[in-house]
């Protein structure tokens, strides 16, 4: 679970706070909570949005590598772009970005992804007996997780803006999608900092991949878009995330308490500066399209 918390800007880095809190479902202050029914996984940083639940049905098609924009709607991966998936992206710029590592690549997600990552999430993220969220969300039922999660996605895209901006992008290893990967910020042409947060299926943990989708949001953050400072924060037995964490230079930037089941548990807070993540740049990571969307962030 990974998180942020204030630096110098605390009103601004609360707002920012804010945005990936309200990006939790309404649904989540009704449910009853049932210990039992607590998925696992600390390799799950702290996002705001995060399931668990059992089955799911997997997309064939993404099993091939991707091979045009991952803006495409009607045309599948593989397929040749129709005139609407054209426009589509002239109008929404954001569905041509893409971050890629030597193992995997950030896109924004489709619908047709979104549904692959409803099937991966209901399949688990984390242990019946953990909470590694600030929010429980993975403890929503079918078929309102369903609904909710979508909305969750759709209701980014539709109150985006370049002073407050949510960006959660899927994460496609060997061509399925393991995951998010999101990046948040509030007033970014002024703050310059921003916060991430993320999920990573059950099949996906524990082979490095919870860092090297950490390492590519970062590096759109800083070598893309100009930020000074990234926030991060983990519950403390949240193990896996506090270790990637630390391996990538964050320094502690103190501690907030949160209840997501009724039980109070301590949050530790990081912060990464600029000249420190400088200080080990990657060299083989690479963006591609954000010239086509870099007003959409402010910059």
């Amino acid at each position: 679970m990974e998180w942020f918390t204030g630096s110098g800007a605390q009103r601004a880095l609360a707002d920012l706070e804010s945005v990936v809190e309200s990006s939790v479902p309404a649904g989540l202050t009704r449910i009853s909570v049932d210990r039992k029914k607590l998925g696992d996984q600390p390799e799950n940083e702290g996002s705001p949005l995060r399931p668990r639940l059992s089955t799911s049905v997997s997309n064939p098609a993404l099993r091939e590598p991707p091979t045009v924009l991952p803006c495409m709607t009607s045309a599948r991966l593989g397929q040749t772009p129709n005139r609407s998936d054209e426009v589509l992206l002239k109008n929404w710029p954001l569905f041509g970005l893409r971050v890629v590592t030597p193992r995997l690549t950030l896109v924004v997600p489709t619908d047709q992804q979104l549904d692959d990552l409803i099937g991966l999430a209901l399949r688990g993220i984390h242990p019946p007996d953990e909470m590694p969220f600030g929010s429980p969300w993975t403890l929503i039922e079918p078929p309102e997780f369903q609904r909710q999660f979508l909305q969750f996605h759709w209701r980014h895209r539709a109150d985006w803006s370049a002073i407050r901006w949510n960006l959660p992008m899927a994460v496609v290893v060997e061509g399925e999608v393991a995951g998010t990967q999101e990046l948040a910020a509030v007033d970014f042409p002024v703050m310059s900092e921003v916060a991430t947060g993320s999920w990573l299926g059950l099949s996906f943990q524990g082979r490095g991949i919870g860092k090297e989708m950490r390492r590519a949001i970062l590096y759109l953050a800083f070598a893309g878009l100009g930020a000074h400072a990234a926030h991060s924060r983990a519950h403390e037995d949240n193990v896996r995330s506090l270790r990637v964490t630390r391996a990538l230079g964050y320094a502690p930037n103190g501690e907030i308490v949160e209840a997501p089941v009724g039980i109070p548990v301590r949050t530790l807070c990081y912060r990464l500066a600029r000249n420190v993540w400088e200080a080990s740049r990657p060299r083989d990571i690479k963006i591609e399209g954000l010239e086509n969307c870099r007003e959409m962030f402010g910059v």
